[in-house]
């Protein structure tokens, strides 16, 4: 199923991203922290601003019960894969449309 290839997918994006860890942690205790739902997604720094993104994504594709991880076209689409032009815009859209609203 779809909701494999998306874990799998988590796995090997956080893989990636922190430069040779897993999520799950190391061979020995994999398979059972996989069972557990037992995670570290450590090596993202929380002061980053592409970490912070990823993490929000790869915990949402890792999530416990299958039927909540995204499909692969809602995770392609999320911010994680924008541009960095593409997401200030975004946030900057999103941080100033409530102050429109109220001084209206």
């Amino acid at each position: 199923t779809y909701t494999v290839d998306i874990f799998s997918a988590s796995c090997i994006l956080y893989y990636v991203i922190s430069e040779g860890s897993h999520p799950f942690g190391k061979s020995l205790q994999r398979q059972a922290n996989i069972l557990l739902g037992a995670y570290s997604l450590d090596c993202l720094q929380p002061e980053k601003h592409e970490d912070v993104i990823a993490r929000e994504l790869i915990e949402k594709m890792i999530a416990k019960d299958p039927q909540k991880r995204p499909s692969a076209k809602h995770v392609l689409k999320h911010p994680f894969f924008w541009s960095l032009e593409k997401q200030l815009q975004f946030f900057q859209v999103e941080t100033f449309a409530p102050l429109k609203k109220t001084e209206a």
